[in-house]
């Protein structure tokens, strides 16, 4: 479903003041705007929502998690021979990774790799009862992974904190019934920041680092596997021009790949075309 603004300049006013209400900053709408969102991202206060509504999700499964080594800081290299794009792939069997935006080149080295536009790079793998998934893209990411969880799409958010947001299916559309409430904006690797984070992961059944941790350009996400696939979107946004949208599958045109959707606010109501997304397959051996 496409859209069609006005004019360029009321829709970069929207997508601006979206983006400024997501992360819960406030910003004006004269030109300056546009050239703050870093510095606005990189400082925002944590923000909640209401506690009196109402919650349906039904969380993905929650395994209890493996203790991994450390990664190295070495990155991994670029890929020779990337992985094409397809409907459906197999997550291969990789090592266990430390959720803390670097790629280390010890625990991705057995990761699928994919392109994506812009020179991007995707990596998937499971190991020990997760599906880990990297991304190196633009700098200072804001992240979005919608989830096809059959009645429900759970919507993965990483920026200047992490946060779920659901929609449950209603006859032709898809209604919001949780918006985010925001977890785990420390960057330190403190005793209360790791304690935060393994909460967040029992849960929610998924963790990731916020857009400020590790390498500038590189987010890391560890979603439970409640069976053996699961069927997902990803889109990416980041610094310098925060309307230009990486997305996975390329080419997505649903209300997953929306600015609103990955800049905020979300939308009461959304449409989802879940058979173009991605399924990815795990290895039952």
């Amino acid at each position: 479903m496409r859209r069609v603004f006005f004019s360029h300049k009321i829709n970069n006013l929207i997508f601006i003041s979206g983006l400024c209400l997501l992360l819960g900053v406030s910003c004006s709408t004269d030109e300056a705007s546009n050239q703050s969102i870093t510095t606005q991202i990189a400082n925002s206060p944590s923000t909640e929502t209401d506690p009196t509504k109402t919650q349906t999700t039904k969380p993905l499964k929650k395994l209890t998690p493996t203790p991994s080594p450390r990664p190295t800081n070495t990155l991994l290299p670029p890929t020779e021979e990337p992985y094409e794009d397809a409907d459906t792939l197999v997550a291969p069997l990789g090592s266990e990774a430390i959720i803390d935006g670097i790629l280390g080149q010890t625990e991705w080295e057995d990761a699928l790799r994919i392109n994506l536009a812009d020179q991007g790079e995707l990596f998937l793998m499971e190991a020990g009862g997760y599906l880990y998934l990297g991304i190196r893209a633009k700098p200072e990411p804001v992240t979005s992974i919608c989830l096809d969880q059959g009645e429900q799409v759970l919507i993965l958010h990483s920026s200047a904190a992490i946060g779920t947001a659901v929609y449950e299916s209603h006859d032709a559309t898809w209604k919001k019934v949780r918006d985010f409430e925001w977890c785990c904006r420390e960057t330190a690797d403190s005793p209360q920041a790791h304690d935060a984070r393994q909460a967040h992961l029992q849960a929610e059944g998924w963790i990731a680092n916020n857009g400020r941790m590790g390498n500038p350009d590189e987010v890391e996400f560890k979603l439970s596997l409640p069976g053996d696939s699961l069927r997902l979107a990803v889109n990416s946004i980041g610094a310098p021009d925060y309307r230009l949208i990486t997305s996975w599958p390329d080419g997505l045109d649903d209300d997953c790949s929306s600015r609103e959707m990955i800049a905020g606010p979300i939308p009461e109501q959304a449409q989802f075309i879940l058979n173009e997304w991605i399924t990815v397959l795990i290895p039952t051996d």
